[in-house]
């Protein structure tokens, strides 16, 4: 388990909390390594949740990581590793990340 935000969140200002969702496609053909590395330059690792759909809409569990998957750029991407899962068709990805000032 992640633990992304404080417990107590004393402190903790929203400044771009939920604004604007960050959604897209992806396909098999996205995948490297069976992992799909989005960038969203929110410049943030406090990332919310991650929700992700198959082409019959619907939900797949699965894990992610925040960054490239190799500890890089935690702040700008999630990598989200679909080993063993078949990805058909078009899927979806919608995700929210908490700010703070």
């Amino acid at each position: 388990m992640i633990e992304l935000l404080p417990d107590d969140l004393q402190g903790l200002t929203p400044t771009n909390c939920c604004n604007t969702p960050i959604y897209g496609t992806f396909s098999n053909a996205d995948l490297v390594a069976d992992k799909l590395t989005i960038t969203h330059n929110l410049g943030t690792t406090m990332i919310l949740g991650v929700a992700i759909t198959d082409n019959n809409s619907d939900v797949v569990t699965y894990q992610f990581v925040l960054g490239d998957g190799a500890g890089n750029n935690e702040d700008t991407k999630i990598t989200i590793d679909f080993t063993g899962v078949t990805v058909t068709g078009t899927w979806q990805y919608y995700f929210i990340a908490f700010q703070v000032s």
